[in-house]
């Protein structure tokens, strides 16, 4: 749910591609990858683009997710590296040694140039000019603009495979770690131990928002925490308890998708589900999205009070495992171009019910998702 994402393809040589919390160790999400040895990446703004070595293609998801939506040969096989300049896709190729544009996300070539190197690996763009590296030498390059013309180049002291921007700093990947630079500069400000041959970061527009108190105030979080508290901090004060008969719950949460920068013209077709099913024993996770903000309520340290009986707008609470990628919670709401805020009529309602048959102890995180339109 958070906005600030790096995802890395074929990172220990499997045939997947992993989605990570920010400049982090902390896997959110992974899918198995359209080919056997997944290479570059790219972000459009809105899906994910790859490109294989082996199958020689270039494939656009749909989203962050292992669904394809269309994929097409690339240029003269063997593709690396892959970035997006806002309009269009760039590649590269250790065939020939290019570094190809398209127009726009299509197998058709506007404009191509040798690599500075014998073995052109990953590619990016900082928004105003392409980044490219080589793994044969080790360097990396800044270019001016899309063209040969060299700025700048350094060695960061990996053979390089994949490179990523993340607005202020340039990202590194290797074999066997990913490091972050301070601007495009050989200084190593930061090193996660996980390495790839495909890197891309992703700054979305859309966070998740919790509210808690009377009157309401929302904070953007990257997790959500179920307590026996109205609160939305992180800490391990006010855990579930077991109840010895009957059901204990939570503190009901209101969250909701924020946008926290306008859209072109439409945020829309919200959805949400779980990427995989809610599991902890003796419990289970409960949504419905209400019109109307009730702050939670309970005995303090020991049980909330259900949401069904107890919140304002009564709502049925469903089994959230019963929503899928294939089967979302559709949410009613939109936001127009222009507009921050939150995109959705009212709120996600979220509660955990707890039995007598749960198990002590810190449960595994469960990675839940929103997924909308945008243009």
């Amino acid at each position: 749910m958070p906005g600030k994402y790096m995802v890395l393809s074929g990172s220990g040589g499997v045939a997947r591609i992993y989605k990570y919390l920010g400049f982090s160790e902390v896997c959110v999400d992974s899918f198995d990858s359209p080919g056997s040895d997944p290479v570059g990446l790219a972000y459009d703004g809105v899906n994910l683009i790859s490109c294989d070595s082996s199958a020689d293609r270039i494939y656009r998801h749909r989203g962050v997710s292992e669904n394809i939506t269309v994929s097409f040969d690339a240029p003269n096989g063997g593709p690396q590296g892959l970035a997006w300049d806002g309009s269009n896709l760039l590649s590269c190729d250790n065939l020939e040694n290019k570094i190809y544009k398209h127009d726009g996300f299509t197998e058709t070539i506007t404009d191509s140039f040798d690599s500075p190197g014998i073995y052109p690996a990953g590619l990016a763009w900082d928004g105003s000019n392409l980044l490219s590296c080589d793994y044969n030498n080790g360097y990396v390059y800044k270019h001016s603009g899309f063209s040969s013309t060299i700025l700048d180049s350094f060695k960061p002291g990996i053979y390089p495979d994949g490179l990523a921007w993340d607005g202020s700093n340039l990202l590194i990947c290797c074999s066997s770690e990913t490091r972050k630079y301070q601007g495009f500069s050989s200084t190593k400000i930061d090193e996660v131990n996980v390495g790839a041959y495909g890197l891309e970061w992703i700054s979305t527009t859309v966070v998740t928002y919790v509210y808690h108190g009377d009157p309401p105030v929302g904070k953007a979080v990257d997790r959500v925490r179920f307590k026996t508290s109205d609160d939305s901090d992180l800490d391990y004060n006010h855990t579930l308890k077991i109840p010895r008969s009957g059901s204990y719950y939570s503190y009901w949460k209101h969250v909701a998708p924020y946008a926290t920068e306008p859209p072109t013209n439409f945020i829309n077709n919200v959805k949400f589900y779980l990427r995989e099913p809610f599991d902890w024993p003796g419990c289970t996770l409960r949504v419905a999205q209400v019109t109307n903000y009730d702050q939670a309520t309970g005995a303090p340290d020991l049980t909330g009070a259900e949401a069904s009986a107890n919140h304002v707008d009564n709502p049925t609470m469903v089994d959230a495992n019963n929503y899928t990628e294939s089967s979302p919670l559709s949410l009613s709401g939109s936001l127009s171009g222009g507009q921050t805020g939150k995109i959705i009529d009212g709120y996600l309602l979220m509660q955990i019910e707890i039995t007598p048959s749960a198990t002590e102890g810190i449960q595994p995180d469960i990675v839940a998702v929103w997924e909308y339109d945008e243009g």
